[in-house]
């Protein structure tokens, strides 16, 4: 769902409903765990439009979504893994999730300051999430994002919450 253009929309004219539609799929964990639980209702949905357009859903996003998760079940079936967790119904571990993240994406990872911002763990640039991001209003320790936006400031966008006590164990240069 990281590869593909955003899968909310959000009309001028239903900003608030988009809103809180789009907090319907709140994850206390951060972006990428609201957007697991997108594709889990999406699915269980049957990929419904009507669905889509109730809960300001990109139908086209989200085929592509699909699609892209195809392919990556094709290359881990392809390189012999087994896909026992991929398949599963049950409930998804997030603290795993968040670990595989950040053992990918540790350079993207950022420590709240005292004065209640936040600063790049590697090159110690102030940084703010940015305001689509579910995570908006909580302020966790650590955080790990997916990119960075240059506006007014420097914005966190596909915000997670993390423990820092994970960057020794999983980071190789912290």
């Amino acid at each position: 769902m990281l590869s593909v253009e955003s899968v909310f929309f959000s009309p001028r004219d239903k900003r608030d409903d988009a809103n809180r539609a789009r907090l319907s799929f709140f994850h206390e964990d951060g972006d990428h765990m609201a957007l697991l639980n997108v594709y889990k209702e999406y699915k269980a949905n049957k990929a419904a439009n009507k669905w889509c357009f109730d809960h300001f859903i990109n139908p086209k996003s989200m085929t592509k979504v699909i699609d892209v998760r195809q392919q990556l079940v094709d290359y881990v079936k392809a390189m012999g893994c087994p896909l026992e967790l991929l398949e599963s119904t049950k409930s998804i571990d997030s603290e795993l999730i968040r670990r595989c993240f950040v053992t990918g994406f540790f350079l993207n990872a950022a420590s709240l300051q005292p004065d209640r911002k936040y600063s790049t763990l590697i090159d110690h640039k102030e940084v703010y999430i940015h305001p689509t991001s579910i995570m908006i209003s909580n302020k966790p320790p650590h955080v790990l994002y997916n990119e960075l936006v240059l506006t007014t400031k420097q914005y966190m966008r596909g915000v997670m919450k993390i423990e820092g006590a994970w960057l020794p164990e999983l980071a190789p240069i912290t």
